[in-house]
């Protein structure tokens, strides 16, 4: 399978069809990882196995290491440290936290179900408010 799957497909009012209804009326939670684990089982009992979606992708995959020009500050580091906290794997299995923003060592932003692009730009807007940018109509109203 290729392409994202978006929590508000999910919850939108698309018209399934039996098969497609009797699976998500069979789901417990309706996150992306039981939905696609519902679909995968469906496909396998139709003979169609799912590849690691990453076995091509290796190549293509971060390495471990520095990625910038610049080393990592010691303040850098710590906050790296707390950001690895705040976003344990757990949280992954209820669809939060793929994506958390960290400043200063302070948690700006976790992901939920509007996804990586909305969280980071929410996280843009909040850091503006608390730097005093009134470029945003949010901003505005959070300095007023």
């Amino acid at each position: 399978m290729a392409g994202q799957v978006k929590h508000k497909q999910i919850f939108s009012a698309i018209k399934p069809d039996w098969r497609l209804a009797k699976l998500l009326f069979s789901l417990t939670t309706r996150n992306t990882d039981s939905l696609l684990g519902a679909v995968a089982k469906v496909l396998a009992e139709e003979g169609i196995t799912l590849e690691n979606s990453t076995a091509l992708l290796d190549p293509l995959l971060v390495k471990s290491g520095t990625l910038t020009r610049r080393a990592p500050t010691e303040q850098d580091l710590r906050t790296c440290v707390y950001g690895r906290a705040v976003g344990p794997p757990s949280l992954a299995q209820h669809d939060i936290g793929q994506t958390v923003v960290i400043a200063e060592t302070a948690c700006v932003a976790v992901e939920a179900m509007e996804g990586t692009d909305a969280t980071i730009e929410r996280a843009g807007r909040i850091m503006g408010s608390l730097h005093g940018d009134a470029s945003t109509p949010e901003s505005r109203r959070l300095l007023s």
